[in-house]
């Protein structure tokens, strides 16, 4: 512990001086809005990229449909599923 105590307390500046160094810098370029984070401009939509995830969640629903509608289809062919005529619509209610 006394090992990573003296790495984290080898440091060029002392906080006093890093404070008045950063207090400095700001003065010097008048503000600081060139490390002003451009996310922080960003909407709530565009921040967290929910216009992506919901283009990608669409774009998997319609390849799902299609994946079943293409099933259905195959098995239709297959005669697995049978689709029932009028006849035999009307044969059983008789």
């Amino acid at each position: 512990m006394q090992y990573y105590s003296l790495l984290s307390k080898d440091t060029p500046m002392s906080p006093i001086e890093k404070s008045i160094w950063w207090i400095e810098y700001v003065l010097r370029h008048k503000g600081v809005a060139h490390l002003h984070s451009a996310a922080a401009d960003l909407s709530y939509v565009q921040y967290y990229l929910l216009d992506v995830i919901a283009f990608i969640i669409t774009i998997l629903l319609v390849l799902l449909l299609a994946l079943y509608l293409a099933t259905v289809r195959v098995l239709r062919k297959l005669n697995v599923i049978r689709l029932e005529s009028e006849k035999d619509i009307k044969k059983k209610i008789k």
